[in-house]
């Protein structure tokens, strides 16, 4: 049963302080060779990221009362560079999910599922051969 979708918008600061151990790559874990901390970049230097995704969930994936365990978040990353052209990274998938109200099931190690509408996602599950996405959005040298 889908929800409709929430107009309350969380922002990337705010998300960063609610979730301290979501980076880059996602949720921060630990190897289970090493049992060192793996963990990415700090999620507030994707600002351009994280809005291109905010807006593509916004305008096309509805809420659902359940979480679809069809996919995580790494698989549906990949929907979202696929569908906006440019690459996106695994933990600024979450971020803007938690930013735009999906209820959340954290799974072990970096990833997560979302209470998504499979059938909202439907038209966008496409597979490209070769290169992902496109170019990121936050480069350095596009920033100047």
């Amino acid at each position: 049963m889908e929800t409709p979708r929430f107009n309350e918008q969380k922002t990337l600061t705010q998300i960063n302080q609610e979730y301290p151990n979501l980076t880059t790559n996602g949720w921060a874990y630990y190897s289970r060779m090493d049992n060192k901390e793996i963990r990415g970049e700090d999620i507030t230097t994707r600002p351009r990221e994280f809005e291109a995704i905010c807006d593509f969930l916004n305008q096309n994936i509805n809420h659902t009362k359940t979480i679809n365990t069809h996919a995580g978040s790494y698989y549906y990353k990949h929907v979202v560079e696929d569908a906006i052209n440019h690459y996106i990274s695994n933990g600024m998938f979450i971020a803007a999910a938690l930013a735009c109200n999906y209820k959340m099931k954290r799974l072990s190690g970096p990833n997560s599922q979302f209470a998504t509408s499979k059938k909202s996602w439907a038209p966008f599950e496409k597979y490209k051969e070769g290169i992902r996405g496109g170019p990121r959005l936050d480069d350095k040298e596009r920033l100047n």
